[in-house]
């Protein structure tokens, strides 16, 4: 089964059944409306796109509900998932949400990139993720930027992360491009609440890569590939309520929060509530319960 989505009149609800609706490798575009589903599991939207950095489902002003987004979880080459369209220069910074879903993708399972349109806060896109389960090889969530970033909002969210789902896809355990991250994030709103992370690094599927498992993966990636470092004080974590369970599996270090690449000045970060292992970047995390 098949959907157009374009066919839906923007700020409409289109309630899918239970059942699987498979992609292919099309690019899909999700319009200004709301998707909503039978449940996690019930209803699923599936693709089979092997691209780097390009989603293969594209959100606008979009809200998902209750549903799967999938790429199977099959080790491979980059594959990604779902993330912003691009965006006119000058329009009105998307915002979308996602709820109560899961997704899966064995590569980058949402990739949002806030390009120089992003001139100011005002202009940053916004995401907000509720509910949902992340289940990835590479990174869970996304964010790069080349102007001020972006606002994301990730609220009662389990990611599961391991690079065996992986094949080559970054340096080894390189700090900007390496690692098995819940979620990467260069510059603009990061919020994250009551959520649980439980990564697993060491070789990827080809096993030409020990990749670190990190909770956090926070850079403005030193000024490579064009980045432009967002000003002073406008990047800022806040992060309240969050557990992870990070396993080395054979790669050399292990980091809760890395954050070596990032121009001290312009980040602000606060952590209450937290619990896991090997503390860095200057925040204190105390012993974590058992895993779940």
């Amino acid at each position: 089964m098949k959907i157009d989505f374009l066919n839906y009149p923007a700020g409409s609800t289109l309630v899918l059944p239970a059942g699987v609706f498979d992609y292919d490798d099309d690019e899909i575009i999700f319009p200004d409306i709301t998707i909503r589903g039978q449940g996690m599991g019930r209803t699923v939207l599936r693709g089979h796109r092997l691209v780097n950095a390009i989603p293969q489902f594209h959100l606008h002003n979009t809200t998902l509900q209750d549903l799967t987004l999938e790429i199977p979880m099959l080790p491979r080459d980059d594959c990604t998932l779902v993330g912003f369209a691009s965006q006119p220069r000058g329009s009105t910074p998307y915002s979308a949400r996602i709820q109560r879903c899961e997704l899966a993708c064995p590569g980058w399972c949402s990739y949002y990139w806030a390009d120089d349109n992003a001139t100011s806060e005002a202009t940053m896109p916004s995401l907000s993720i509720e509910d949902c389960l992340v289940r990835h090889g590479r990174w869970g969530l996304t964010c790069g930027n080349s102007g001020y970033g972006m606002n994301l909002n990730v609220e009662r969210t389990t990611f599961i992360g391991n690079a065996a789902w992986m094949w080559a896809g970054g340096s080894v355990s390189d700090p900007v491009w390496g690692g098995v991250a819940a979620i990467l994030f260069r510059g603009g709103h990061l919020k994250v609440t009551d959520c649980v992370t439980c990564l697993t690094g060491g070789p990827g599927a080809d096993s030409a890569h020990a990749w670190t498992p990190r909770l956090l993966s926070i850079t403005d990636n030193n000024g490579e590939h064009g980045t432009i470092f967002p000003p002073a004080g406008t990047t800022r974590i806040e992060v309240n309520g969050l557990r992870s369970w990070l396993f080395a599996n054979g790669s050399t270090f292990v980091y809760d929060l890395d954050v070596s690449f990032i121009k001290p000045e312009n980040l602000v970060v606060s952590a209450g509530n937290c619990a896991g292992s090997a503390p860095d970047g200057g925040l204190t995390f105390s012993p974590g319960p058992a895993m779940p």
